[in-house]
């Protein structure tokens, strides 16, 4: 449900690379860096990216190469399709598929705000209720929700989106974490079940779609 990001990518690719080469190389390389320890939202970012170069079977080098490189496709999938979100999604496989795994889980952590914001929210309702049920609308990689499910923030998480390779990444992140009773993941084709989630989290996917109300009507309105 998400055009890939490489209109942002362009822009950034030298300070995306600087940051990865001055970070996490270090972090990978090396005992973790003191000033990360107590930073959550550096711990997840990092952690995701290690996954995502696991998943891929290449290293940091190859997932910078792969980060760099998603700029310079997107035309070719787009000659392949008629400007539809959704068939532009289903054709986002192969190689295509690797990288856009690559950008996500960098432009999954660009804007710091989403995250802290989602992650204060989920602790005031954790302070609140026993248990916290989330929905990512729109996951692709489900990076950031996937981080409040690790760290504990979350009881479950449900995670919707249409077929690519980033739902196999998040199936093996699931196994990889021994998460299989708490996270599960949807393809929004399918019929609404009428699910309620005490927190929806739809980033970048509603001004995707051609009738918006209607999914915020019958597919992802959070308990009220």
């Amino acid at each position: 449900m998400k055009y890939p990001v490489y209109y942002i990518l362009h822009k950034k690719t030298a300070i995306l690379r600087h940051f990865l080469e001055r970070i996490a190389f270090t972090t990978f390389t090396s005992p973790p860096l003191k000033h990360l320890e107590n930073s959550s939202f550096h711990r997840d970012y990092l952690m995701a990216i290690n996954d995502a170069c696991e998943y891929l079977n290449t290293n940091l080098k190859g997932f910078i190469e792969m980060l760099t490189d998603h700029s310079q496709w997107p035309q070719e999938l787009w000659d392949r399709v008629d400007g539809d979100a959704v068939e532009f999604n289903r054709n986002i496989t192969g190689n295509i598929g690797r990288k856009n795994i690559c950008a996500n889980t960098v432009c999954s952590f660009d804007l710091k705000y989403t995250y802290n914001t989602l992650s204060s929210v989920l602790q005031m309702l954790g302070q609140q209720q026993k248990s916290v049920s989330l929905c990512d609308y729109g996951c692709c990689n489900a990076n950031v929700s996937f981080s409040m499910l690790i760290g504990g923030h979350v009881s479950s998480l449900k995670m919707y989106d249409l077929y690519s390779e980033s739902t196999e990444f998040i199936r093996s992140r699931i196994v990889k974490y021994g998460l299989e009773d708490k996270a599960g993941w949807k393809n929004v084709d399918e019929p609404a079940t009428g699910e309620l989630f005490d927190v929806v989290y739809c980033i970048d996917v509603l001004e995707h779609t051609p009738n918006p109300s209607e999914i915020l009507e019958y597919r992802i309105a959070p308990l009220l």
